[in-house]
């Protein structure tokens, strides 16, 4: 499969999709695909935020945004939030081990090579906590912050263009920390580092952010914010153009999750925990 997606061919369809997504199509093809889409997916419209005239692309209407008041969010500012709709497929403990790493499936992550950086992984020196969460094509599709704190670094990190899915982490070692990536680091208000990573999926035109550096294809880029900007809970961090998986990840003593959190489905703004030192 690894060298399936790795072929040239592979790259030129994954590319003519995104230029697809992205590309103004008449009224009268749009809207009937993006009816006959919804349909067929059930994707939930309820709060969806319609432009004048209509969705330009495919890939806006993917990328489309809720009212604000669509997915109710804890009053509290030291919640920590589900930063997406989705679903969340595991969660656990980050483990040290001669660097640190957390495991899904039985493969390690590890926080170096995840995050794109050394000095990102030593943030979560002495363990902390993961959850993982897949975004299904049906889902809404932007990314929020999980925590009301402050914003102090975003990375892109360029990769592969393997499907992420749970059929795919089966058959493709380490695939979160393969495809290209972008990482922002957080801190709670109430103290504790938090780290949210939107990894991109074959098909997906890009991963948009009004935050981020300039995406390279060859080259891992990075905005640094100094003084730290200050984030909102749920506040909108980015979107993907197409499908996708977040990685949360958080120190050690830093969150405690909430007494009956299991895998299934989430929503954005879904108590996790209670984020702060």
């Amino acid at each position: 499969m690894r060298r399936l997606f790795d072929s040239r061919m592979a790259r030129y369809v994954s590319r003519g999709m995104g230029l697809l997504a992205d590309t103004r199509f008449p009224d009268a093809v749009l809207k009937p695909f993006i009816e006959a889409y919804s349909i067929a997916l059930n994707v939930d419209r309820d709060g969806v935020v319609e432009p004048p005239g209509g969705f330009r692309t495919f890939g806006d209407f993917f990328a489309r945004r809720m009212e604000e008041d669509a997915r109710p969010v804890p009053s509290d500012r030291s919640a920590l939030v589900s930063p997406c709709d989705g679903e969340l497929t595991s969660y656990g403990f980050i483990e040290q081990g001669g660097f640190s790493y957390f495991e899904v499936k039985g493969f390690r992550y590890s926080l170096h090579e995840l995050l794109g950086s050394t000095l990102s992984a030593d943030r979560f020196e002495g363990g902390g906590g993961y959850a993982v969460i897949y975004l299904h094509p049906r889902d809404y599709h932007r990314v929020h912050s999980p925590v009301g704190g402050d914003l102090s670094l975003v990375r892109r990190i360029p990769g592969s263009i393997y499907p992420v899915a749970p059929w795919s982490e089966r058959r493709i070692d380490g695939i979160l920390g393969k495809n290209e990536r972008v990482v922002f680091e957080l801190t709670a208000a109430g103290g504790g580092a938090v780290t949210v990573v939107m990894v991109a999926a074959y098909g997906v035109s890009n991963i948009s952010t009004e935050w981020g550096p300039r995406a390279s294809s060859r080259a891992t880029t990075v905005k640094t914010y100094d003084p730290p900007e200050p984030v909102d809970l749920a506040a909108d961090l980015g979107a993907f153009r197409l499908g996708s998986t977040v990685v949360i990840l958080w120190k050690k003593g830093s969150v405690k999750l909430v007494d009956d959190l299991s895998v299934g489905r989430l929503r954005l703004g879904q108590r996790l925990g209670t984020a702060g030192l």
